[in-house]
């Protein structure tokens, strides 16, 4: 018979998660089909060409019933269920093909497995693909059997999905079929805390394993349920065990795959051929990325790979947790060689940073099929339209899943309810990381929308407005001037909006034999120190870092009025600091201050609880450059600023009430525009009894209470601007510190 004239042409090429923002495609080539008579519902009509399901003959399910041996005799016996059992191991190493509404579509061998034999908690899986972005289940699956395990430059994949999108059952799966193809194999599992990992092992491998045909069920050391963490496919260890005898060890795999607890190290010793970690973006109390870190040697032999890590997690509740170090993870997996080569995480042969490969799904391809089980992301068809109404009774038919999340969204009244939706059912790889705290001190609407933005680090069209590098003292001169060296993101101590020109960096005047910053006006500085302690010692994971915030104050001759504030330069945080190293001491970081309160000219306003800074400064003869609190009194004659104690922010509670007031305005006025997502991402988090973490906020806070409280007495001091000049910032095409920006007659910026 020949093929019906609505069949479609035989595709054997694909792209892979077309259109998908922030998420680079795959390029795949399908295996070469069979003849298309040979093909599955070959010669129906394409309305009636469904998904088909293997169909076990009651002869060999009976056979499950009896002792492996005796099954596996019985099938000896027999001509037709030796052919059957042959034919699944055929189909279960090279997958089918079968023609789904005209168009010929190829099943991957490890989807056919999940979808004929694999038994979720609902039943065997529903067929899914999609027409749009091929994204869905079957895409998926043929991504990771013919792209990802092939692969010599991709340790595995790392997913993040949507709410009930069965992404533990299929890691399961995946995991197993590997296991079981190979000898000597060892296999792990590893998620938010060692109770879940039991529960997933037991729950979603082991209960669909024991609906498995006996055929697919190695033999192994374990009862029909595994005791201890895990399934070991080899003989039992006891003495007189008459499966020893009855059992030729050649029969045995000798492999083996397991659950362990969540820390760091856990998986660390083993060769492992397949790694899960799962809820990766939900773990409390793990680093996720030293995890993943520990994992990285394990999977691989002889310097090449030898294992996959599936690393996945739902998006509902990524907070505080592993949430940040995942987005962090996610970002070092980020495949597009088109980026900036400071910001691209991948090198020429594909591998990136994190050796993981990135896979995303936007919920309106999940959420509504037709009858094919081919997704409709956007309106339906008359045809899809009328057996939703007719066939699935569905008060939606005439809307697609684009429209119902978006819906569904609108018909929420709380702004936190909204945000939760949207990460539940994430329509962009940036909705994934929204936070949906408890409760945040500042606009979580404005955190969310910039941090969007930010989602997978800084966009193309922001290459040209950041510069990272590191200050250094020129000459080697310390207390002398300095100068900036570009490095890359990583390496850079210093992320940097606005770099002022050479010619008005190092600013100062000498007073009584020492120096006084001479750009006070118009650059403010606040930071926060870390402190060495026992806890920073034992677990390096949770080491405070030295942080350092600078703000530049409006600056007319850069920012003009007529502007758009959304592209001012000045207004705004202009520097921060983030760091930490191993070897690094207090001294080390109060240098790094020093260096950019000299280069900016400005002063520095620490924080009190840690008066090493205040005493590196004094002790260096530059305590002119620290910022004294200060503090609202009343007089006669009105109101006045008076100086409050000594150099450095108090950190009673008043001063922390002030703190968080500043932010909060900042945030309102200013946040949109913000160019620092990390200290955007610790503002939704901090609250007053919980500052310790959240050093940029503590830097950020003590330089915005600079800003907007200690403006009106900094105004009457004596060492004003004598010239206009001092006034205006920018850097140039001349100087050492490049050329990006725009320019204007006094410089470039940022």
């Amino acid at each position: 018979m020949k093929p019906n004239h609505q069949y479609e042409p035989i595709q054997t090429k694909y792209t892979l998660c077309k259109g998908i923002e922030d998420l680079y495609p795959y390029e795949i080539e399908l295996p070469a089909p069979p003849p298309a008579e040979q093909i599955i519902n070959y010669g129906l009509p394409p309305d009636e060409q469904v998904f088909q399901r293997v169909v076990i003959p009651k002869e060999i399910k009976a056979l499950n019933n009896l002792p492996r041996e005796a099954a596996f005799a019985a099938i000896e016996r027999s001509l037709e269920m030796t052919a059957f059992v042959e034919k699944m191991w055929f189909k279960f190493t090279f997958g089918e093909w079968q023609y789904i509404n005209g168009r010929a579509l190829h099943i991957s061998p490890t989807y056919w497995f999940y979808l004929n034999f694999w038994k979720l908690d609902a039943g065997l899986p529903k067929f899914r693909y999609d027409l749009d972005n091929f994204v869905t289940d079957l895409w998926e699956f043929m991504w990771w059997d013919y792209i990802v395990q092939p692969s010599p430059v991709c340790f595995g994949e790392i997913q993040a999905t949507m709410r009930k999108a069965g992404k533990t059952y299929k890691a399961m799966a995946k995991a197993y079929k590997r296991i079981i193809s190979k000898r000597e194999a060892m296999g792990c599992i590893q998620s938010k805390s060692d109770e879940d990992a039991r529960d997933a092992f037991n729950v979603k491998m082991v209960r669909p394993v024991l609906n498995l045909p006996f055929f697919f069920v190695p033999f192994q050391a374990n009862s029909t349920i595994p005791k201890g963490e895990g399934y070991r496919f080899e003989p039992k260890s006891s003495k007189g065990d008459k499966d020893k005898n009855r059992i030729n060890p050649d029969e045995y795999l000798f492999s083996s795959i397991e659950y362990r607890s969540s820390g760091e190290t856990a998986a660390d010793g083993p060769k492992w051929y397949i790694h899960i970690t799962d809820e990766d973006g939900k773990v409390p109390n793990v680093n996720v990325w030293e995890r993943h870190r520990v994992v990285i040697p394990a999977l691989t032999q002889e310097e090449e790979i030898y294992g996959k890590e599936l690393t996945t997690t739902t998006v509902e509740e990524m907070d505080k947790g592993g949430g940040a170090l995942f987005c962090y993870k996610w970002r070092m997996s980020d495949r597009n060689p088109d980026k900036p080569i400071a910001d691209r995480t991948v090198d020429e042969r594909g591998k990136t940073s994190s050796g993981l490969w990135p896979w995303f799904c936007p919920s309106r391809c999940a959420v509504v099929w037709d009858k094919f089980g081919c997704a409709i992301p956007e309106k339906p068809t008359k045809e899809q339209e009328k057996w939703l109404k007719e066939v699935k009774k569905d008060p939606q038919y005439n809307i697609g899943g684009r429209e119902r999340i978006k819906n569904k969204i609108a018909s929420l009244k709380s702004q936190r309810d909204k945000f939760s939706e949207m990460r539940k059912f994430p329509e962009e790889i940036r909705d994934m990381f929204m936070s949906v705290s408890g409760f945040c001190h500042f606009d979580l609407g404005i955190l969310n929308d910039r941090l969007k933005y930010f989602a997978m680090g800084y966009p193309p069209e922001m290459a040209d407005k950041m510069a990272f590098g590191n200050l250094a003292w020129k000459g080697g001169i310390f207390g002398g001037e300095v100068e900036f060296n570009a490095t890359s993101q990583e390496q850079a101590k210093f992320w940097i909006s606005y770099l002022p020109r050479e010619e008005h960096a190092n600013k100062w005047r000498i007073e009584d034999g020492k120096k006084i910053p001479a750009n006070w006006h118009k650059f403010s500085a606040g930071a926060d120190a870390f402190k060495f302690d026992t806890e920073d010692v034992i677990n390096k994971s949770k080491m405070s870092k030295g942080s350092l915030t600078i703000y530049a104050e409006y600056d007319i001759t850069i920012d003009r009025p007529d502007m758009n504030p959304m592209d001012y330069v000045t207004d705004d945080i202009c520097v921060e600091y983030l760091w930490r190293e191993d070897s690094m001491t207090v001294d080390d970081l109060c240098e790094d201050y020093l260096k950019a309160c000299i280069f900016y000219g400005c002063k520095l306003f620490p924080e009190k609880n840690n008066p090493e800074v205040v005493s590196y400064f004094k002790r260096h003869g530059f305590e002119r450059y620290l910022e004294f609190d200060r503090e609202w009194k009343s007089a006669a004659d009105g109101v006045f600023l008076q100086q409050k104690g000594g150099a450095g922010a108090n950190t009673d509670s008043k001063s922390i009430q002030s703190m968080f007031k500043v932010v909060q305005r900042y945030v309102k006025e200013k946040g949109m525009r913000c160019k620092f997502y990390r200290t955007l991402e610790q503002l939704k988090h901090v609250a007053p009894d919980d500052m310790n973490p959240y050093d940029l906020f503590v830097s950020l806070a003590t330089c915005l209470r600079v800003v907007q409280e200690f403006n009106p007495i900094r105004l009457k001091e004596e060492d004003v601007a004598e010239d206009i000049s001092d006034l205006i910032g920018g850097f140039s095409a001349s100087t050492p510190y490049g050329n990006v920006g725009r320019e204007n007659d006094y410089g470039t910026d940022y």
